[in-house]
């Protein structure tokens, strides 16, 4: 069946972003930040489709599949500076992707896979932009993940990851063993490449570059024994692949 959602929220500055702490070591002292922080307002929609099939399958007690697009707008952003603590309020921020959910489970065996697409997340600000390169105006106005002062820039997501889990049950269900593994793709920064080779390094160098993370696949097998309704035993070996 098909699915839509919509919403429209307000979130009014916190009490530590009114009042933001500057960690410069020759200030060391309280700043109220922007005396004119406004209030975020996110507009919020995504559509999907959700399918049954486990009816269809005489074996399966549980069989569906999810697949989500989702859009996120938010107005008057707000974030943290990570040169001195201070806040920084944007135009906006856009983030949208597609959402993958699926399992499956016939008793014996068990099976989950889900998956995250980054299509565009993006904070966008034509001050910022300005300020970046005042005369021949090369910065455009959305920089993916953020301009280099803030911490959005700095925790820049991989463009896609995937989770599967995969088990079985003996002994009459009691005991049972999986394995899960969870993989996602180096970080993309692209466009912050160009913009370097343009020598606008400093847009990113204003509080260092993004963390390159490097695709990895991390692996943890899990066991679970049920010795009644009150007591069960849990053990696991995380990361068996070594990754960081």
């Amino acid at each position: 069946r098909l699915f839509a959602r919509y919403a429209r929220m307000s979130r009014f500055p916190s009490l530590y972003e009114l009042t933001g702490v500057s960690s410069n070591a020759l200030l060391r002292r309280e700043v109220v930040a922007e005396y004119d922080l406004k209030p975020e307002k996110s507009t919020n929609w995504e559509v999907g489709y959700n399918f049954n099939f486990a009816p269809h399958f005489a074996k399966l007690r549980q069989g569906d599949l999810r697949l989500t697009y989702y859009s996120n707008k938010i107005k008057n952003q707000i974030d943290t500076s990570n040169m001195d603590g201070g806040m920084i309020q944007y135009d906006r921020a856009i983030s949208k992707g597609v959402e993958l959910q699926s399992r499956l489970d016939s008793g014996r065996f068990f099976a989950s896979l889900g998956g995250t697409y980054r299509l565009k997340h993006t904070v966008c600000d034509k001050g910022f932009a300005f300020k970046f390169d005042y005369y021949l105006q090369r910065v455009p106005e959305c920089i993916e993940g953020g301009f280099g002062l803030s911490r959005f820039f700095q925790s820049l997501q991989p463009k896609y990851s995937l989770t599967l889990d995969v088990g079985t049950r003996f002994f009459n269900e009691k005991l049972e063993l999986g394995m899960r593994g969870i993989y996602h793709s180096t970080v993309d920064t692209d466009q912050q490449d160009e913009l370097a080779q343009q020598g606008l390094a400093r847009i990113m160098q204003a509080s260092g570059r993004p963390y390159h993370w490097r695709s990895a696949l991390v692996l943890d097998a899990y066991g679970r024994y049920n010795f009644g309704k009150n007591l069960s035993m849990n053990f696991s070996v995380s990361n068996l692949t070594n990754r960081f």
